[in-house]
C-alpha cells in the first residue's frame, strides 16, 4: 500500500517538472542536458516511471532556475515577486541581443503606460 502512494507521488512530482519545463519553453532534451541526464531519464521522471532522487530535484531545480521544494507545490499558487524577478533573470540571461533589445522595448512601452 505504502508502495502506491509513492509511486502517485512520484507521477505528481514528474508532471509538475513538466508544467515547469514547459512553462520555461524547454523540450525535454534541452532540460536534460541543462541537468546532467539523457532525455530518456527526464522523459522516465516526468511520466513518473522513476522517483528522482535529492540531487536530481536540485539539478533539475537550478537547470529550470527554480527552488527545488516548487516541485513539490502541486497546485500552482501565485507566483512570488521574488521567484517571478529571478525567472526573468533567467529568461533574459538566454536572450541574444536582438532578443534584448525587443524585449526592452515591449517592457518600456508596458510600463510608460
Amino acid at each position: 500500500m505504502a508502495k502506491l502512494g509513492i509511486a502517485r507521488e512520484a507521477k505528481l512530482v514528474g508532471t509538475r517538472i513538466r508544467q515547469l519545463r514547459k512553462r520555461a519553453r524547454l523540450s525535454t532534451q534541452s532540460l536534460a542536458q541543462r541537468a546532467g541526464y539523457t532525455s530518456a531519464f527526464m522523459s522516465q521522471i516526468e511520466k513518473g516511471e522513476r522517483q528522482p532522487s535529492f540531487e536530481t530535484i536540485v539539478r533539475l531545480a537550478k537547470a529550470l532556475g527554480v527552488p527545488p521544494a516548487i516541485f513539490f507545490t502541486l497546485h500552482a499558487t501565485r507566483p512570488v515577486v521574488k521567484d517571478l524577478r529571478r525567472q526573468i533573470r533567467n529568461l533574459l540571461e538566454r536572450c541574444s541581443s536582438q532578443q534584448l533589445v525587443h524585449t526592452y522595448a515591449v517592457l518600456n512601452s508596458m510600463l510608460e503606460q
